[in-house]
C-alpha cells in the first residue's frame, strides 16, 4: 500500500517508510488507505508550489526549515477560508503525524529538527467546522508560536531564562499549557505521578494521559491552586512526546521538591 506521483507513476518514498509503519502499529487497511490519500493531497500541493519531489528532497537533505515552509504554506492554504470540511481537518491531522514521525527521528543531534517537532506538538489539531454558529479564531498564528517556541525552547540559542533547571520547568509549562489546555491552577496541581500510561491492547500501542484533579496532600505553598469546577476532574491525553518531556524533566531537571509531590516547583 503506497503513493505514487502521477506522472512518472513513482512511489513517494517517505511516505512509503511512513507506510511501513503503520503497518507495524497494525493500523487497518481502511486506515492506512484513507491516511494514504490525505497524503498525497500534501504531496500535490507541495509538487504545485515547490517543485517536483520538493517534499521528499526537503526531508532527504535534512532541510527542516524547507520543510517548515511547506507545512506553514499548506496550513494557511487549508485554513485560508471558512467553508473548510471535515476532511480537511482529518487531512491535516495526518499531514503532522507524518512530519512528526520523521522530525522525532531527525531530531536527535539537530537544533532545527527539535524545534520543528516542537512547532508540529504546539500547532495541534485544527478546530472542526462548526456550521451555523458564529466562532473565533483563538489560536495563536504560526509566526507567534515559533517566536514562543524559540524563546521557552531550553536548547534555542534564544532561551529567555539563563538558569538550566528554569529554562527546563519553563519549556514544560508553555508545552502542557499549549497542548493540553490546562489552566494555570491546573497545571500547579500536576504531581510527579500524575503522567499515567498503559498499552492499547486493541492497537498495541502506548496511551499516555494526566490525571487532572484535587490533591490533597498538604500544600506549601502561599496560594495554593485548586480546580475550577467539578467537571475540571479529567484525564487529558498525552502524546508520547509531550509525555517524554515530562519524565525528563522529573529525572534531570526538578529541584526544590523535596519537602511536597508537585510537579512544578
Amino acid at each position: 500500500m503506497l503513493i505514487v506521483e502521477p506522472h512518472r507513476m513513482l512511489p513517494r518514498f517517505w511516505a512509503t517508510v511512513w507506510a511501513f509503519s503503520l503497518v507495524n502499529q497494525s493500523a487497518s487497511l481502511n486506515t492506512r488507505k484513507l491516511k494514504l490519500r490525505h497524503l498525497a493531497i500534501f504531496y500535490a500541493f507541495c509538487d504545485e508550489k515547490y517543485g517536483l519531489d520538493s517534499l521528499d528532497d526537503a526531508i532527504s537533505r535534512r532541510d527542516a526549515g524547507a520543510v517548515q515552509c511547506m507545512l506553514e504554506a499548506f496550513y494557511l492554504h487549508v485554513t485560508a477560508t471558512e467553508d473548510r470540511t471535515t476532511g480537511d481537518v482529518q487531512r491535516w491531522d495526518v499531514v503532522r503525524q507524518f512530519l512528526q514521525v520523521h522530525a522525532r527521528h531527525l531530531a536527535t543531534g539537530s537544533d532545527e529538527w527539535s524545534r520543528l517537532s516542537s512547532l508540529l506538538y504546539s500547532m495541534g489539531k485544527m478546530p472542526r467546522p462548526r456550521r451555523g454558529s458564529f466562532r473565533f479564531r483563538r489560536a495563536l498564528p504560526a509566526a507567534t508560536l515559533r517566536d514562543l517556541m524559540e524563546v521557552a525552547n531550553p536548547a534555542s540559542p534564544k532561551a529567555a531564562f539563563r538558569v538550566e533547571s528554569v529554562r527546563w520547568r519553563n519549556w514544560v509549562i508553555v508545552n502542557l499549557l499549549l497542548l493540553c489546555g490546562l489552566r494555570r491552577g491546573e497545571a500547579m496541581l500536576l504531581q510527579c505521578y500524575s503522567l499515567k500510561s498503559e498499552v492499547d491492547h486493541d492497537t498495541g500501542e502506548v496511551v499516555n494521559w494526566l490525571d487532572v484533579t484535587t490533591c490533597y496532600d498538604f500544600d506549601l505553598r502561599s496560594t495554593a491552586p485548586g480546580i475550577k469546577t467539578e467537571s475540571s476532574h479529567r484525564q487529558v491525553p498525552v502524546s508520547q512526546g509531550l509525555a517524554d518531556l515530562y519524565l525528563l524533566y522529573l529525572s534531570d531537571h526538578r529541584v526544590g521538591g523535596a519537602d511536597h509531590p508537585y510537579l512544578l516547583t
